[in-house]
């Protein structure tokens, strides 16, 4: 064992080369990644190592995708900090005006934003931009009835 702590190893072999941050995360998709201590809440963050005993963190951030997409209710944007930042979240529509502008700190590992059905003008197609500071992702989302 890597740490005195470990409460489980999963060890995988891939099929086929990709890096290992767009293969795993944690999500709130079914249950939040959260951890207790008698003091506070914990940060959970998912830490590989390598067999040759090398760990291995993302060293740039990574954007995951709306889940879920298409959506109705609300839907989450997920992303992974290198470091604590300001990040900014711009929504447009299909002719490209801003309906939506949000920035916030966040610390360094998972955040997420949500956004809810009434806070965009109408079902549709958007295009969002997530911007930090060293880092700028584009993706498309749809809200739907």
């Amino acid at each position: 064992r890597v740490f005195d702590n470990t409460l489980f190893e999963l060890v995988v072999r891939a099929k086929r080369s990709t890096s290992i941050e767009k293969a795993f995360g944690l999500t709130n998709r079914i249950i939040a990644p959260e951890a207790y201590s008698a003091d506070e809440d914990e940060k959970l963050v998912l830490r590989f190592i390598h067999k040759n005993g090398r760990s291995h963190t993302p060293s740039h951030a990574v954007v995951y995708a709306p889940r879920p997409n298409p959506w109705s209710e609300s839907t989450v944007i997920g992303f992974y900090l290198p470091e604590a930042q300001q990040i900014q979240l711009v929504i447009r529509n299909h002719t490209g005006q801003i309906v939506y502008h949000k920035r916030g700190f966040f610390h360094e590992g998972y955040g997420e934003i949500r956004i809810a059905h009434g806070e965009l003008p109408h079902t549709g197609t958007y295009i969002y931009e997530l911007i930090g500071a060293e880092f700028h992702h584009t993706g498309k989302m749809v809200l739907i009835e």
